[in-house]
């Protein structure tokens, strides 16, 4: 998950978060709309979500099924770490062919887990 779509995300959650307090302080739904940015299929979306499960259920995302992660978070780490390191000799920065080919030769020279 990248920086952006997690800020994404915990946007929408804030936002939900208003419009259940706005909607319970009685603020008519053209200015929750008008103050907060968002359409009206969205304070629809959430009212009704809210109706039908709660606070967690209108606020939070439910879980998607879909694809499995591919990497697990070991994995994943690694790579941020050696994307947050320094770049190959004569380069500025990384590029995604150079942190995979550096990504899998780190694979191969590690030793099997025990």
């Amino acid at each position: 998950m990248s920086v952006g779509r997690i800020s994404s995300v915990h946007d929408r959650e804030v936002n939900r978060a208003h419009v259940l307090s706005c909607l319970d302080r009685g603020i008519p739904e053209a200015q929750i709309l008008a103050v907060l940015g968002i359409g009206r299929t969205s304070l629809w979306r959430t009212r009704s979500a809210y109706l039908q499960g709660g606070v967690e259920l209108a606020v939070f995302d439910v879980a998607r099924s879909g694809r499995p992660a591919q990497y697990d978070t070991d994995a994943q780490a690694r790579v941020t770490a050696l994307a947050c390191s320094s770049p190959p000799a004569g380069k500025q920065r990384w590029t995604i062919v150079e942190l995979e080919r550096a990504a899998r030769l780190e694979l191969v020279s590690r030793p099997a887990d025990k």
